[in-house]
């Protein structure tokens, strides 16, 4: 994404940055960036399928899965998404 996108910068906060903010995980892209409605039918499936938590519990641990609770998640950007 980062390759094809020129500008993108992708990085990871140090947990020292992060520690008062237990399970909190932010996307964000330039405004009207032509990548974000893709990305979210991607993370939209990855949801459904169960993708997005097989990599939270490799990467970052079982305590932090969704398990299909999405109450607390954000919602697009993208009118109509």
């Amino acid at each position: 994404m980062r390759d094809a996108n020129e500008g993108l910068v992708l990085g990871l906060l140090d947990r020292s940055e992060t520690s008062d903010h237990v399970g909190v995980y932010r996307l964000m892209a330039k405004k009207g960036a032509g990548f974000v409605a893709a990305l979210d039918e991607c993370i939209g499936e990855m949801l459904e399928d169960g993708t997005i938590d097989d990599c939270i519990k490799q990467y970052v641990g079982a305590d932090f899965m969704w398990n299909g609770d999405y109450s607390a998640s954000g919602t697009s950007t993208v009118a109509g998404k």
